[in-house]
């Protein structure tokens, strides 16, 4: 089948007179109404992401290009279900956490909601998990993070007072007493968050961590890095594909 020439950069699948859907002509199922597919599932009961797109994708035509006018989709979209109180108290976070949203193409979300079903709100014990898993993670990386800049920082002052030795008062006799002191305890002060938010880690069950507590220092900073910096998991690259 050849996917059917639209314009591009007129589509977004938003306005006012467009479905907001692929043509019917690339469908490859006749009634998406009919034919609603199941969200897949991990083993734990959250959205399976990579199989998610698969089996959306595999409803058009491979040749179809999917339109770039981008939307933030929730996951677990059904969002009355988390909002009425009844699905715990984590629901609501646990909906709009980060990593429980995506950016796509608008069209591709449309299509999404026409053909599946919404997901299952997960067991409230994974929520909580989830949620804390979450909020783990970004303490974490603020405080790698601050580790970091500081230890640049006192390196810096430390290359700036050897080249500049007449910028202390001279009974220190070249030591930099007062600033070491306090970049030392502020050092400190951040590698103690990091080891409290390590032991923190330690007591989310494995399958729910997003990084491992043994990773290295540069290791937590770029990991943690690409998962907590964004405000929304990035699968337009996957969709397009």
């Amino acid at each position: 089948m050849t996917a059917a020439v639209i314009d591009l950069a007129r589509y977004r699948g938003d306005q006012p007179g467009e479905s907001g859907l692929p043509p019917q002509e690339v469908w490859l199922i006749a009634d998406p109404e009919k034919t609603k597919i199941d969200t897949p599932l991990d083993d734990r009961g959250l959205v399976a992401i990579p199989e998610l797109i698969q089996v959306v994708k595999d409803t058009i035509d491979p040749g179809y290009t999917w339109p770039m006018h981008l939307s933030v989709h929730h996951l677990y979209w059904q969002g009355w279900w988390y909002q009425s109180g009844f699905a715990g108290p984590y629901a609501n976070a646990f909906r709009e956490l980060p990593i429980n949203k995506a950016l796509v193409p608008r069209v591709f979300e449309n299509w999404l909601h026409k053909v599946t079903i919404p997901p299952p709100v997960p067991d409230p014990e994974v929520m909580r998990y989830r949620v804390e898993s979450w909020a783990v993670a970004k303490n974490l990386f603020k405080s790698v993070r601050q580790a970091v800049v500081w230890e640049k920082r006192a390196r810096r002052r430390d290359a700036f007072i050897r080249a500049n030795p007449s910028v202390l008062p001279e009974e220190f006799e070249g030591e930099d007493l007062i600033g070491r002191a306090v970049l030392e305890d502020t050092i400190r002060d951040n590698f103690r968050n990091i080891e409290r938010n390590l032991e923190l880690l330690y007591e989310i069950p494995p399958e729910f961590r997003l990084i491992e507590p043994d990773a290295t220092q540069e290791d937590l900073t770029k990991g943690l890095g690409k998962i907590v910096v964004p405000k929304a998991l990035q699968l337009v690259g996957a969709v397009a594909a």
